[in-house]
């Protein structure tokens, strides 16, 4: 009875930041089912720390990759690529394709 409880608060949440009701982040409906397992004792609060002090090397990484996308997305940065990569094309969308392609690695390298 227990995993049927766990599996549905987990279901539930997912289905939730998928869908997004009233537009309302999708941290909400993931940390709200987060806490409902907490609250519930469906998952102990130990194996929650331990997750977390395991995750959080990745999770600093992926919010630092988000902040500067988002710092990309606003100065402008990938609207200026995507400029180049059409005007490099010319012509068919293959070539296109192919700038996309070869703009991705250069900045993916770049990160590395």
């Amino acid at each position: 009875m227990r995993t049927f409880f766990l599996s549905l608060i987990v279901g539930i949440s997912v289905a939730l930041m998928l869908i997004r009701p009233r537009n309302i982040p999708e941290v909400y409906w993931i940390g709200g089912g987060v806490l409902l397992l907490l609250v519930f004792r469906l998952v102990p609060l130990q194996l929650a720390g331990r997750a977390v002090a395991k995750a959080l090397d990745v999770c600093l990484f992926l919010v630092g990759m988000i902040y500067l996308s988002e710092l990309a997305r606003e100065h402008g940065v990938f609207d200026w690529l995507s400029s180049v990569a059409v005007r490099s094309a010319r012509g068919p969308a293959q070539g296109c394709l192919r700038w996309v392609y070869a703009v991705g690695t250069l900045a993916d390298l770049h990160v590395k």
